[in-house]
C-alpha cells in the first residue's frame, strides 16, 4: 500500500488528537495496539461495551 507521507502524518496527528496522546510511551502504545486487535476479533463482545464503535470509529479506520 503506497501513501504519501503528509497523508501518513496527517493520520498520525489525527490518532493523537483523538486518543489525546503523544504516543511516545512503548507500553501505551501496545495497550493501543492490543486493544485494536481485540476489536478485530471479536466485535460483537466489544459491541456490548460500546454500542456505537463500528458507526462511528472502527469503520472509519477500516
Amino acid at each position: 500500500m503506497n501513501i504519501h507521507k503528509n497523508t501518513l502524518l496527517y493520520r498520525v496527528n489525527k490518532i493523537k488528537k483523538l486518543l489525546n496522546s503523544s504516543l511516545d510511551e512503548g507500553d501505551e502504545l501496545f495497550s493501543y495496539q492490543l486493544s485494536f486487535k481485540i476489536l478485530i476479533i471479536c466485535p460483537r463482545s466489544c459491541s456490548l461495551i460500546f454500542p456505537n464503535y463500528k458507526t462511528r470509529y472502527f469503520m472509519k479506520i477500516c
